[in-house]
């Protein structure tokens, strides 16, 4: 048990606050035909829990990352030749911290920034280690995310996390599969895909997202404030450059896109009107491919159903189209 022995990690001004360490290992020594040191067996952390410490008295701790318990499964560890082989890796009750100052600074950057001033200093000539991990799981995660560097401050939260990943091999011999599912404030999210150093594919559907949830961010370059509820399919890939001196390729492809109960509502007095601008019962979009490096989009159908307008002018004459309106665009 690590409490009574916690304090500052070096350079980081960062606290751990507790930890249990458990391990059963089985250590072994070998000097035929050469010397070799061989590690295995099992690992476990529990009650971890790393804040960040202000220098000054009069400023709080702020959580960062605490965890249930981490259970590690060590297959063959061979230090001597910088090879490292786990069965398994499981992560239980995970709550992590993100947050972004006004500055636009992220705190878990000042945590890294001293280990990659160390790594610069190494020689990168250096044999680099091998790790390869058979099975990795995460259940019940949390992430909490806080943004100052917008108008209006934003708070999220990732809740009910659960990811699982195989075949992971550093350095990269094949694409790792992965796949997870979590709630995002009130929405559904799932998800699934590959990742390499070459490139990634991603798949995710979002369900029951409240356009709410990106206010403050939507409000950086709509007004008045946009409200509805988002269901979304996105699927994303990226390709490495080739070479050097090529551009890498991004795109997002959105098979069905559907906001429902879409209303534009003024702000008054820093509050949301009773009454609104503009309104849609539903309006969805198919096909639509978003060409990021390229900044170019492509959208193959719009269906609006439903819409009425409010004349700001004449508060008591509106145009309404009950009817369903659809528009086939061109490839």
């Amino acid at each position: 048990n690590s409490a009574p022995r916690t304090g500052r990690l070096p350079s980081t001004g960062k606290r751990l606050m507790s930890a249990v360490l458990d391990a059963d290992l089985n250590l072994a020594f070998e000097k035929v035909p050469e010397s070799s040191v061989r590690l295995a067996g099992q690992i476990q952390a529990s009650q971890v829990k790393l804040v960040s410490q202000p220098t000054g008295k009069a400023s709080p701790s702020v959580d960062l990352l605490a965890f249930g318990k981490l259970a590690i499964a060590i297959k063959d560890l061979q230090p001597l030749l910088q090879d490292v082989q786990l069965t398994s890796l499981n992560l239980s009750e995970p709550r992590l911290s993100l947050t972004r100052d006004r500055a636009g600074q992220l705190n878990w950057l000042t945590l890294l920034q001293p280990a990659k001033a160390s790594q610069a200093s190494t020689d990168t000539t250096a044999k680099p280690w091998k790790i390869s991990l058979d099975q990795l799981a995460v259940h019940a995660g949390q992430v909490f995310w806080q943004d100052a560097s917008i108008a209006t401050p934003s708070r999220l939260q990732l809740t009910v996390l659960d990811l699982s990943a195989s075949a992971i091999k550093w350095p990269a011999a094949q694409p790792i599969q992965f796949e997870g599912r979590a709630r995002l404030d009130a929405a559904s999210l799932s998800f699934k895909g590959r990742a390499s150093e070459q490139g990634a594919q991603l798949s995710a559907q979002l369900t029951d997202l409240p356009l709410a949830v990106a206010a403050p961010y939507v409000a950086e370059v709509v007004q008045p404030s946009l409200h509805g509820v988002l269901n979304t399919e996105l699927n994303l890939r990226w390709q490495a450059a080739p070479q050097a001196g090529q551009a890498s390729q991004l795109e997002v492809q959105l098979p069905q896109l559907t906001l429902d109960q879409l209303t534009l509502v003024p702000q008054q007095h820093g509050k949301r009107g009773k009454t609104s601008l503009a309104s849609i019962k539903q309006l969805q979009l198919s096909d639509v491919t978003i060409d990021v490096k390229g900044r170019s989009a492509s959208l193959g159908r719009v269906v609006l159903a439903s819409r009425k307008l409010e004349n700001p002018e004449f508060p008591g004459a509106d145009v309404r189209t009950p009817v369903l309106l659809a528009v086939d665009a061109a490839p």
